[in-house]
């Protein structure tokens, strides 16, 4: 409905009542506490709120590092996809340094998430090695970016193939970055 405002308003009232529901009983709601940061920086940057969202995304993936660290099978997931997050967040304020290092975590926790499921995260892992090549090349690192685009392009390739309508725009994006770190490097 496009209700941000109202949203961030019952998040923010949200946020408070799971913190304190999860300091007596983490196990329980420590996952929902995640969801609701999430929510709020996600409703926060459709109003144009980054700083704020920001700082809703890093508590985000604070709670999520600590249910990762206590059960990887089930949270870890969830710590890659708000890695991948905070760290297209931290690039659209021009914090390309902090995105490479959130965007280096992302691609290894896919990385390994893709080896036992590669159907459910190669496209993740895909997009997170895209991430860092863009990193790479704002901070005019053009042959790391390079490097970082053609592991995005094997992933993309074989993805494509199973899903081309869907996965074949994120294979031309990684191989125009490819090229544009060739050209770069010249």
């Amino acid at each position: 409905l496009g209700r941000y405002a109202e949203a961030v308003k019952c998040q923010q009232e949200a946020v408070p009542i799971w913190q304190r529901l999860a300091e007596s009983d983490p196990t329980k709601f420590e996952p929902r506490l995640a969801t609701s940061l999430a929510s709020l920086a996600d409703c926060l940057l459709r109003l144009g709120r980054r700083p704020e969202a920001l700082a809703a995304r890093r508590a985000d993936v604070d709670v999520r590092r600590r249910l990762a660290a206590a059960d990887p099978e089930e949270y870890e997931s969830g710590l890659a996809t708000s890695l991948m997050y905070l760290c297209v967040e931290l690039s659209d304020l021009g914090r390309y340094r902090d995105a490479l290092t959130i965007g280096d975590e992302a691609v290894m926790i896919n990385r390994r998430l893709a080896q036992t499921d590669p159907i459910g995260h190669e496209p993740e892992l895909g997009q997170s090695w895209s991430n860092v090549s863009v990193f790479h090349w704002r901070l005019r690192q053009y042959a790391d970016a390079l490097v970082a685009a053609r592991e995005a392009v094997v992933i993309w390739r074989r993805v494509a193939d199973t899903d081309p309508a869907k996965h074949t725009p994120a294979l031309a994006k990684s191989l125009q970055i490819g090229r544009a770190s060739c050209r770069e490097r010249v």
